[in-house]
């Protein structure tokens, strides 16, 4: 992070719990990374990713949640020609009518009982809490390890670094304690 010149953040990029992808500030990050590495050809990269394992399950469950509420919508997408894929889920927009009807029919499935009364909000948090009770660390190991993977991904598509400099390395500890500002849903780089 010194030699960017970017101080301590410029070592991790955060994600957003039970998500793996970059956003507009975590490309900018790496862009100046990116640069580092083409100006100093004989710096090479660790990449380590981390889990929260509070948080991420939630997110993990809350991700898993909207994949189950779109995926009969994502089904007549396919029929008429549509991807399959998470980009397909993630354009698919449900009007409100349309969400509360596929979340009181998972709230019936996942739950077994009917929701009566409850709020949307009360019937997400609900499912929620019962979809990350079978979110196990082996998932979370999976998250982090996407999560290095798309940095890797990242610093390697413009092809102006050999992909023998960029290491994906297993951290010790999957589950790094959040501190300094920094949340633990991350990955850390580190020059080696």
């Amino acid at each position: 992070s010194a030699l960017v010149g970017g101080g301590e953040e410029m070592r991790f990029i955060e994600f957003a719990p039970g998500r793996a992808r970059l956003n507009e500030t975590d490309t900018a990050k790496l862009d100046g990374v990116r640069k580092l590495m083409v100006e100093r050809p004989g710096l090479k990269l660790e990449i380590s990713g981390y889990a929260d394992p509070g948080a991420d399950r939630r997110g993990l469950a809350a991700v898993t949640l909207e994949r189950r509420i779109k995926a009969p919508y994502l089904a007549a997408s396919a029929e008429k020609g549509g991807a399959g894929n998470d980009r397909a889920l993630d354009s698919i927009t449900l009007t409100p009518e349309q969400y509360k009807q596929a979340l009181v029919r998972l709230f019936k499935d996942e739950l077994g009982k009917k929701p009566q009364e409850a709020t949307v909000e009360e019937m997400e948090a609900a499912l929620v809490t019962r979809l990350a009770a079978d979110i196990t660390d082996a998932d979370l190991g999976l998250l982090a390890k996407e999560r290095a993977g798309q940095v890797k991904d990242y610093l390697l598509a413009d092809g102006n670094i050999a992909g023998e400099r960029v290491f994906l390395k297993a951290p010790d500890d999957l589950f790094k304690k959040a501190g300094d500002g920094f949340a633990a849903s991350r990955v850390e780089l580190g020059v080696k």
